[in-house]
């Protein structure tokens, strides 16, 4: 009865405390969705300027009183005023709002500050959102957005409960009771941050979808926190911050920095005290694992590429010390998934033939474009790429706006009756065969050949032999990324390291039966798996131990 009478109050005082936590992090969402829409040129509702004769000036005063919200917010205003300053000869200042003074304007939030926070919650960590600086597709200097989730001192073990296997039972009160135990002295004594996750966050293409966003599709992600790590996602160039440019979708190489850039940027806020309430510091052992789904597949793979390329100084490679890639259902090869959506278009079955996602063509298109405009693709034009149709549903324009989802788009193409690659593609890409019938690619046209050659440039499966240990999972029958990615990558690449080339239905015989369990209900491993439910069931191999263990057999 003791047992039970104390599991009730422990329970009551974590769904207290997470109700407390939902509160701030709501508010914390809706300030940065606000912010983030200066992408237009428009500043958002609740930021004051004043403007005289010789400065700008914003007024912080509206938001929450967090010193690390409050940095995150300044960062951003200063990226806003920097973009008026060049256009204008005035001085730019963002007024200083004392600490004391925002608690006294925001009454409603003082019972949930920092302190309050760290408290068990759904993900057993916090939300840091905070920017920093690198390059876009055409390597100017750019600042963008990112997110760190880190631990609380409070918190239940992932790993600890799931690997009790059958034993649920027995779970309650001896886990509850070292975690909270581990908890007083981690906030007493001093906490120390065991290792990294760095993700690199699938196709998006609204910020609402990004890391930073409303609903962050590699959310699954966070659930490392839990497990003593710190989890970094940063926002792909062209989403939050800096949604007013393009993105270089599977222009790899500058992506790869811009996830680098802003690991390191987040390890340098853990290090400086920014970020933490009392002493938490990364472990002597510190190292980091570098994992991505779909297009984060891609992006991890070439990330290795670039941190293996002698661009990153020692000193960098140092701090990260990677350990272990894991990469899920990625275009590695972007040449290779275009041939076999043409063909899939003489297909038979409704499934091969119509697109899953027509969005990612005009993102590849107009990527291509912009990062390549100096050579081949200057002579080309988007437009030419596509359909009346298709240019017709106002997709490309939806895309520049960064505020419609991928299934929103999807089912806009679905809406105007456009499901096939032919349907969405000019003659100057695919063209019908006069004499079989068929589908086939235009090999011939200037637009063709530019974009191949564009293309080309980006396939991660050529030129290098990876360093480190890479486990690779692909979904055989994913019809967003199709297989011939992995087939690519077994075909192309050599590697001095361990390498494991696998499937969900692999990795689920090698975890624990609870994980298990928990990894085929939340993945639909069993019920027609598709590209997202697969998403999901990555995250949780990978967080199960799962790949850790398939590499170290």
């Amino acid at each position: 009865m003791k047992k039970i009478f104390f599991a009730i109050i422990c329970l009551t005082l974590w769904a207290s405390h997470a109700m407390a936590a939902t509160t701030h992090e709501e508010k914390m969402d809706s300030l940065t969705r606000e912010f983030v829409a200066h992408c237009d040129g428009k500043l958002p509702p609740g930021i004051t300027i004043s403007e005289d004769s010789t400065r700008y000036s914003i007024n912080l005063l509206e938001f929450i009183a967090d010193p690390v919200a409050k940095r995150y917010f300044e960062q951003m205003g200063q990226a806003i005023m920097n973009e008026k300053a060049a256009t204008s000869d005035k001085k730019i200042e963002i007024q200083n709002i004392s600490m004391e003074k925002m608690e006294l304007n925001e009454q409603g939030m003082k019972r949930v500050k920092r302190k309050s926070v760290a408290i068990p919650q759904v993900t057993f960590c916090l939300s840091v959102p905070y920017t920093y600086m690198s390059v876009d597709g055409k390597n100017n200097p750019v600042r963008l957005s990112s997110i760190m989730y880190r631990p609380s001192p409070f918190q239940f073990n992932y790993s600890a409960i799931m690997g009790l296997g059958n034993f649920i039972p027995n779970i309650g009160i001896g886990t509850i009771l070292v975690e909270a135990i581990k908890g007083l002295w981690n906030y007493a004594v001093g906490y120390t941050i065991d290792y990294g996750v760095l993700g690199c966050h699938p196709t998006v293409t609204s910020s609402a979808e990004a890391p930073t966003g409303a609903m962050p599709l590699d959310g699954d992600i966070k659930m490392f926190c839990s497990n003593y790590a710190i989890v970094v996602c940063p926002d792909y160039c062209g989403y939050g911050l800096s949604a007013y440019r393009q993105h270089p979708y599977l222009v790899q190489g500058v992506t790869a920095r811009n996830v680098v850039d802003g690991y390191i940027a987040a390890l340098d806020l853990i290090q400086s005290g920014d970020v933490v309430d009392g002493k938490w510091e990364l472990a002597n052992k510190f190292y980091t694992d570098l994992m991505g789904y779909s297009q984060g597949g891609s992006v991890a793979l070439s990330t290795l590429r670039y941190l293996e390329s002698g661009q990153v100084s020692e000193d960098k490679l140092k701090r990260i010390n990677l350990r272990e890639v894991y990469c899920g259902d990625g275009p590695y090869s972007p040449i290779a998934t275009v041939n076999q959506y043409v063909t899939w278009a003489n297909m038979q079955e409704e499934k091969y033939r119509n697109l899953a996602y027509p969005c990612v063509l005009p993102l590849i298109v107009q990527a291509a474009k912009d990062a390549y405009n100096s050579g081949c693709m200057r002579t080309v034009n988007v437009e030419d790429y596509f359909t009346p149709e298709f240019l017709a549903t106002g997709i490309i324009e939806d895309l520049n706006s960064k505020s419609i989802t991928t299934e929103q788009l999807n089912r806009k193409a679905a809406g105007h009756g456009i499901f096939t690659i032919d349907q969405m593609m000019s003659d100057k890409m695919i063209k019908k065969n006069a004499e079989t019938g068929k589908i086939e690619l235009n090999t011939e046209s200037k637009e063709y050949k530019c974009l191949m050659r564009a293309l080309e440039f980006n396939d991660v499966t050529k030129g290098w032999t990876p360093q480190h240990p890479v486990l690779f999972m692909h979904l055989d029958g994913d019809l967003v990324v199709p297989y011939c990615n992995m087939e690519e990558v077994q075909k192309n690449m050599t590697f001095d390291n361990k390498v494991v080339f696998t499937d969900p239905y692999e990795v689920k015989k090698k975890m624990s039966t609870v994980w298990g369990l928990a990894a085929g209900a939340m993945g639909k491993l069993d019920d027609n798996p598709d590209h997202s439910s697969i998403g999901v069931f990555f995250y949780i191999g990978a967080a199960s131990g799962a790949f850790h263990d398939m590499l170290n057999k």
